[in-house]
């Protein structure tokens, strides 16, 4: 599904990435996980086709992600940026869900009934119908990011790529979004997303990237690649791993 090849990418005399290499499968669910500024977003921007590599390649279906068109990737994968990275938008949630359609309408074509009717149907699932006729700009920051992950779900591609989908949600919109996640899983998309926080990954015991000092440090079932070794070398000493009947957990040490 995903195939990247040697990629590497700097800003001026800093390489924010080195050498990545990584398959993703069809189908699967992998947690990106690193410190901020590890590379996880740069790399994200990458697989949207919003940065040029330095060196290296990415193959999505098999094509080299060079040789799209943005209208032709935008029907393959879609992407939720980080919340911060979002203009104004002084437009209804209705309107706004709905360009997730773009891709699919004829140049200047507008949407029309059926685009809204699969929208409001993918607001439902999200939750977030009730926000329909309210103004994006108006939402706090949890339930706008539930809107851009929902306008990623209307546009409804194979791949789904998520970049901290999760920085602005309370714990019980956490805990929703992760079940949506898993849902989508489940349903035959290929869903890749960041964390901060491992117990995402643990509690979904799906597929784990770390990405550490600009290159990947290990990558497989969470329950493995989370070991105390590479938490600590991630997070330092103040974070440990707990087991229980098989099942991991982090939590950071108080002093």
């Amino acid at each position: 599904m995903i195939d990247i090849r040697h990629v590497t990418l700097g800003y001026r005399k800093d390489t924010i990435l080195r050498d990545i290499n990584l398959t993703i499968k069809p189908n699967s669910l992998t947690a990106l996980i690193g410190l901020n500024g590890a590379g996880k977003s740069t790399l994200f921007r990458c697989l949207s086709k919003q940065k040029e590599l330095s060196d290296g390649d990415i193959w999505v279906y098999g094509r080299n992600i060079k040789d799209y068109s943005f209208k032709e990737y935008a029907k393959i994968v879609s992407v939720v940026p980080q919340l911060s990275s979002i203009a104004q938008v002084d437009y209804k949630v209705r309107d706004f869900l709905v360009e997730g359609r773009t891709p699919y309408l004829p140049l200047f074509a507008v949407p029309g009934i059926k685009e809204y009717v699969f929208s409001e149907k993918i607001a439902v699932k999200m939750e977030i119908d009730k926000f329909l006729d309210t103004e994006f700009n108006k939402l706090s920051g949890g339930e706008q990011q539930l809107v851009l992950i929902a306008r990623a779900l209307v546009q409804d591609t194979p791949v789904i790529l998520l970049d901290e989908p999760m920085s602005a949600l309370d714990l019980k919109n956490q805990s929703f979004l992760l079940r949506i996640i898993k849902q989508l899983s489940e349903e035959g998309k290929t869903v890749l997303f960041s964390t901060h926080n491992p117990n995402h990954a643990l509690s979904l015991l799906c597929d784990v990237c770390i990405i550490h000092n600009s290159r990947i440090l290990g990558f497989g079932n969470a329950l493995e690649v989370l070991s105390a070794d590479a938490i600590k070398e991630i997070y330092g000493s103040d974070i440990r791993v707990y087991e229980n009947e098989g099942m991991k957990h982090c939590e950071i040490l108080m002093i």
